[in-house]
């Protein structure tokens, strides 16, 4: 299902020290929604995690940004005075979720959701969405 004719782009950006068993519950939505849907995954970098998300994610277009590639991307665009960038997204808490909406606004996303690694989206189809 399209919203006024159109799929909307939308990301889903999740913040994770846990493995995502929430994914479970609306994959299908995703994957039948009609929309191109992106997960952003803010982690800590724990390979060993990330190889069973990825188990989760499969099916999915996601991209995970761990410090080292928070770091990169700040490089890329700021070359030699990207830490002057870097720092204002906060490290080690919930807050540095903001680099996802970073993210979401520089690949234009029309519509910006944010979930916690053990929360469930099943009561809010995406397929129903609304401007």
């Amino acid at each position: 299902m399209t919203v006024g004719g159109e799929a909307w782009k939308i990301y889903i950006i999740i913040a994770s020290i846990n493995e995502l068993l929430n994914i479970r519950y609306f994959k299908p939505q995703i994957i039948n929604s009609g929309h191109h849907v992106k997960l952003i995954i803010i982690d800590e970098q724990d390979y060993r995690l990330r190889n069973r998300n990825i188990k989760h994610l499969q099916g999915l277009e996601f991209d995970f940004y761990g410090p080292t590639e928070r770091e990169k991307w700040f490089r890329d665009r700021f070359g030699g005075v990207y830490e002057k960038y870097l720092y204002v997204i906060p490290k080690g808490c919930h807050a540095e979720t903001s680099f996802g909406f970073l993210i979401a606004w520089e690949e234009n996303a029309d519509v910006v959701i944010e979930l916690d690694d053990v929360k469930i989206l099943k009561q809010y189809p995406l397929d129903r969405a609304t401007p």
